[in-house]
């Protein structure tokens, strides 16, 4: 692993493909297709890496689409406590939900994507998105700043205590998109909190159709669980978002 100090660009200006320190997370460049200026990027936020997942969803979004991009994979320390937008009760029985998105969503943006970037910073399309914590994360920075211009959330915890109440009246960034999905057994477990997952995101997604900011979205439903074909659904969800970026 190479560290965040000078590190090599590509002629376009971003950080050559590889995996770097990057503050206290780790991130993995990987570019697919001819990344010229007008190709998008991709920020998938990822748990620790076990094995080559960053090359395997890559692989998996370039067989659904011709257009080149690049995928950064931004690995998260703690799960629970970094995607947490704010504390939360133990819902599952093993959270830990300490309410660390801020800082997580300040690196960043003050740190991740000025390094990978460089001087390239604001010529690109930038997506950001994630499954289950990683999605809610995704959906909550997606409401939250103006750097993305695409959300990409697979199976997303938006079941999350207070999600609803504070998304309501919320906008999207100008010339959004925006993919939401799902699977269709999700509404349906046992725990009543986690089962409120259906109803929230169907309000998002009716709240993005509706939002003029947004040029175009979309809310998919999946066969199966929570846990059916994770990378498939975000390999769907970032293709879907690459093509129109």
């Amino acid at each position: 692993m190479t560290t965040n100090h000078a590190p090599a660009r590509t002629s376009t200006g971003l950080t050559a493909d590889g995996t770097y320190q990057v503050g206290n997370h780790a991130v993995t460049v990987t570019s697919v297709g001819t990344c010229e200026a007008g190709a998008p990027l991709v920020y998938w936020i990822m748990m620790p890496r076990n094995g080559d997942e960053s090359d395997a969803l890559a692989r998996l979004v370039q067989a659904r689409t011709n257009r080149a991009f690049t995928l950064v994979a931004c690995e998260v320390n703690n799960w629970d406590r970094e995607l947490s937008p704010w504390p939360a009760g133990n819902i599952t029985g093993d959270d830990d939900f300490t309410g660390q998105a801020p800082e997580l969503l300040a690196w960043l943006r003050e740190e991740c994507i000025p390094f990978v970037e460089g001087d390239a910073e604001s010529a690109r399309a930038r997506c950001i998105g994630g499954y289950s914590m990683g999605g809610l994360f995704s959906c909550w920075a997606f409401l939250s700043c103006d750097d993305f211009a695409g959300l990409a959330s697979g199976s997303g915890s938006l079941w999350f205590p207070g999600w609803t109440d504070w998304a309501n009246g919320r906008h999207a960034p100008a010339d959004s998109i925006a993919y939401l999905s799902l699977g269709t057994k999700e509404p349906h477990v046992r725990n009543k909190q986690v089962a409120t997952v259906g109803d929230a995101t169907q309000m998002l997604a009716d709240a993005l159709a509706t939002d003029g900011r947004v040029s175009k979205s979309t809310f998919v439903w999946n066969p199966g669980g929570h846990f059916n074909q994770p990378s498939e659904r975000m390999a769907d969800a970032f293709s879907w978002v690459v093509e129109r970026l």
